[in-house]
């Protein structure tokens, strides 16, 4: 087993629905990107991990 992690950018709430629900992903960080870059929500990182290799 190998650790594994996705790190998505600008995430639909389709795709994390999918991940919390659907799979054994869970997730690890987000990091919202600052006021400069910002012009939505959507509009950060979210990173998720396999929840089996804690």
């Amino acid at each position: 087993m190998r650790p594994v992690e996705i790190i998505l950018y600008y995430p639909s709430d389709d795709y994390i629905y999918y991940l919390e629900n659907n799979t054994p992903f869970i997730i690890k960080n987000e990091i919202i990107l600052d006021d400069l870059y910002k012009k939505d929500n959507n509009e950060r990182f979210l990173i998720y991990k396999l929840s089996y290799l804690e």
